[in-house]
């Protein structure tokens, strides 16, 4: 793994174990006025922004579908493939 990575994999993990911490901190108020801030913003986005952004989360939302059903569909073709394989070796 290249020197830079591991340096970037450290400074992330540094980070999310701080705001760990710090989540646990906080009460259910602070949390909840954390969240209706951050959702107020949302009202400060342009409108083409917001469209653009809820474009490209449903895209993404899409493909993650698509690949959860190729999944499934590979699964059940492994599943198949073994008993399939279970039959040709109790012959």
């Amino acid at each position: 793994m290249r020197p830079e990575y591991q340096e970037n994999l450290k400074r992330m993990t540094r980070f999310n174990e701080w705001e760990e911490r710090s989540r646990s901190q906080l009460t259910v108020q602070a949390k909840l006025d954390q969240f209706l801030v951050l959702y107020g913003l949302w009202d400060f986005v342009p409108e083409n922004i917001r469209e653009k952004v809820h474009a490209e989360h449903v895209a993404a939302l899409c493909r993650v579908q698509k690949r959860l059903k190729e999944a499934g569909e590979l699964r059940k073709f492994n599943k198949q493939l073994n008993q399939e394989n279970k039959q040709r070796e109790m012959k």
